[in-house]
């Protein structure tokens, strides 16, 4: 088992179930959707869009993670969620999991454009926190949230 996609004991893929959590933080794997297929079995990538496949299209990796964190929010089971994603989660399908969470709650925090450099690596990352009914306001300078803001069109 892992932190999105589980099996019954007849094998069959089932989503898996968090604890309640005050807040969910976290930096989850990214993979993009062409890499999912060369990183992981392909019976994995299948059971897990089967799985998604009515809260999201084919998506990067992280956006499971997102996805499962909103619909914990949106269940009552936390009160909010802080992630980091690739700067690709702004774009494509990806974006759907950020309308997702915009139906059901509210982002109050956001970078979508951010340098993070690790270890010699250096990527452009973007940081989302979001809760159910937007218990905070948006934490974040007013350009930076008004460029986030209009890319996503939320």
């Amino acid at each position: 088992m892992d932190a999105i996609l589980a099996y019954d004991d007849q094998g069959n893929p089932v989503e898996p179930e968090w604890p309640e959590a005050d807040m969910i933080v976290g930096n989850p794997p990214f993979l993009g959707i062409r890499k999912m297929r060369e990183e992981l079995e392909e019976a994995y990538v299948e059971n897990l869009r089967m799985l998604y496949q009515d809260r999201l299209p084919p998506v990067d990796l992280v956006c499971y993670f997102f996805e499962k964190s909103r619909s914990l929010i949106e269940s009552g089971r936390s009160d909010r969620a802080g992630l980091l994603a690739t700067n690709m989660i702004r774009g494509g399908k990806n974006r759907s999991v950020l309308s997702r969470i915009k139906e059901s709650g509210n982002i109050f925090f956001a970078e979508s454009d951010r340098a993070w450099i690790l270890d010699g690596a250096s990527v452009r990352v973007s940081m989302v926190g979001f809760d159910p009914t937007g218990l905070r306001p948006f934490a974040m300078p007013g350009p930076m949230r008004q460029g986030f803001l209009s890319y996503i069109r939320l």
